[in-house]
C-alpha cells in the first residue's frame, strides 16, 4: 500500500527562505537587500535636508538643545552609533562583494590551467585579480576605492557645535545706570539738562532725543 506522509506547512518565512538562491548567491542576495535599505535610508535623509536648507552645500541644523542638558550628548553618540552601524554595513557587504568577484569560476580555472599557470582558491588574492576578467578587475577596484573612504568620512557627516558664544555688550556707565536714571545710546552716559540745551529740532515728551537723531547731534558740554 502507498505510504501517506504528513509534511509539516511551513511558514510564509520558511517559504520565503526556500525560495531564496543557496550558497554565495543567497548571502549576495541578503547583502543587496541591507545596501538597497541603507540607499533609501541615506536618500532620504539627503532629500531631508535639502528641502530644509535649499543647498546640498548648506549645513542642516536639525536638533537644538540647552548646553546644560545632556540630550544634544546622548543624541550625538546615538547617530553617530546609527552612522557606524550603517558603515559598518557597508563595508561588509562591499567586502563579499570584493571576495565573489576574486573568485575564479570553473570556467576561469580551467582556461587557465590550459595555458599552464594557476589561480588561488578560497582567500582573496592579488593574483586573481589580474588574470580574471576585466569586469571583475574594474568592479574590484571601485569597491575598494569606494568603501574605504565612506567608512572612514561616515563620521564626519554628523557634528555637535557647542556655541557657547557670550551675547553682551560693552557698557561704561556711571552708578545711575544702574540705579534706572535716564541715558542715552550708544553709550550710557547719564545725561543733564544742560547737554541737550540747544536741541530743540523736534518737540520730546521727555529731553531724550532718538538714537538716529542722537548719532548726527552735536553734544555741547
Amino acid at each position: 500500500m502507498p505510504s501517506i506522509i504528513n509534511r509539516p506547512r511551513l511558514s510564509r518565512l520558511g517559504r520565503m527562505r526556500l525560495e531564496l538562491p543557496t550558497g554565495w548567491r543567497r548571502a549576495a542576495t541578503v547583502n543587496i537587500c541591507l545596501m538597497s535599505t541603507c540607499f533609501v535610508v541615506l536618500l532620504s535623509i539627503l532629500i531631508a535636508a535639502i528641502s530644509k536648507t535649499g543647498n546640498v552645500a548648506q549645513i542642516w541644523k536639525f536638533y537644538t538643545a540647552d548646553c546644560r542638558s545632556r540630550s544634544s550628548g546622548v543624541t550625538n553618540t546615538l547617530l553617530h552609533l546609527l552612522l557606524n552601524i550603517l558603515s559598518t554595513v557597508i563595508l561588509a557587504s562591499s567586502s563579499f562583494f570584493m571576495q565573489v568577484l576574486n573568485s575564479p569560476s570553473r570556467k576561469e580555472v580551467d582556461e587557465t590551467h590550459a595555458t599552464g599557470d594557476w589561480l588561488d582558491i578560497g582567500i582573496p588574492s592579488w593574483r586573481n585579480a589580474f588574470r580574471l576578467s576585466r569586469f571583475k578587475l574594474w568592479s574590484w577596484i571601485i569597491l575598494f576605492l569606494s568603501s574605504v573612504p565612506i567608512h572612514v568620512f561616515f563620521n564626519n557627516s554628523i557634528f555637535q557645535v557647542d556655541s557657547r558664544m557670550g551675547d553682551f555688550h560693552l557698557t561704561i556707565a556711571t552708578d545711575s545706570f544702574l540705579r534706572g536714571e535716564p541715558f542715552f545710546l550708544p553709550g550710557a552716559s547719564l545725561y543733564t539738562d544742560d547737554l541737550f540745551s540747544n536741541y530743540t529740532r523736534h518737540e520730546w515728551s521727555s529731553d531724550l532725543p532718538p538714537f538716529g537723531d542722537q548719532r548726527s547731534f552735536k553734544f555741547e558740554a
